[in-house]
């Protein structure tokens, strides 16, 4: 079995300790891959869509744009492309570098990542709501869009650790990555939340294809 797994991270100035709660939560989502036999690529990008060096494009680290079965290190190396640090666009179009990572760029810059015989686990990790404004697609077409880029729906999932449906002191309602979850299916998760491990967890879960 193959699974492409993309995360796609917040890199605007109020992000450092929901990257650094990724990074140390890491291993528990990695724990699911490492002791099976699956073929799987997981990737990361930035919300910020106005920098050159970003706009979809996988984070390169160490010679990686992707870790995969081969990467020994796979937790070090996630930790590095993942914390991105805060100089990112504080516009976060998330549904924007989504597709422009899975779409735009698939035969370009991040050629070899997303294969056509793999499932799909897109998470997005955000405390402000998607600012694509239909730029270069609107939600409904992205819903679409997810909806039949394989065989079956569901072999796609688009899962989001977002402020909930009624914000939070550090985070606005994530609505339209929420809506898009809803639509495709994947975890909600409240960004809010102190403890990041049980989401982690299910989301290795999930896009292990396991259940509980």
């Amino acid at each position: 079995p193959a699974v492409d797994v993309l995360w796609v991270v917040d890199n605007s100035c109020s992000m450092v300790e929901e990257q650094n709660k990724l990074s140390e939560n890491f291993p528990l989502f990695m724990d699911y891959f490492l002791s099976s036999n699956l073929d799987y690529h997981i990737g990361v990008v930035s919300t910020d869509m106005l920098s050159e060096s970003d706009k979809g494009r996988l984070q390169e680290r160490s010679g990686y744009r992707y870790i995969d079965n081969t990467v020994t290190n796979a937790a070090a190396l996630f930790s590095q492309m993942a914390v991105l640090g805060v100089n990112g666009d504080t516009d976060e179009k998330g549904i924007a570098a989504t597709y422009a990572a899975l779409e735009l760029k698939r035969d370009g810059y991040n050629n070899g990542f997303l294969r056509d015989e793999a499932t799909l686990s897109v998470i997005i990790i955000s405390d402000e709501n998607d600012y694509t404004n239909g730029n270069p697609i609107t939600r409904p077409e992205f819903i679409s869009w997810l909806r039949n880029l394989k065989a079956s729906p569901d072999f796609v999932s688009f899962s989001s650790i977002v402020g909930p449906q009624t914000g939070c002191l550090t985070a606005e309602a994530g609505l339209d990555y929420l809506a898009v979850t809803n639509a495709v299916g994947g975890i909600k998760w409240s960004i809010c939340k102190e403890d990041w491990a049980p989401v982690l967890e299910e989301l290795g879960l999930q896009a292990a294809g396991l259940r509980r």
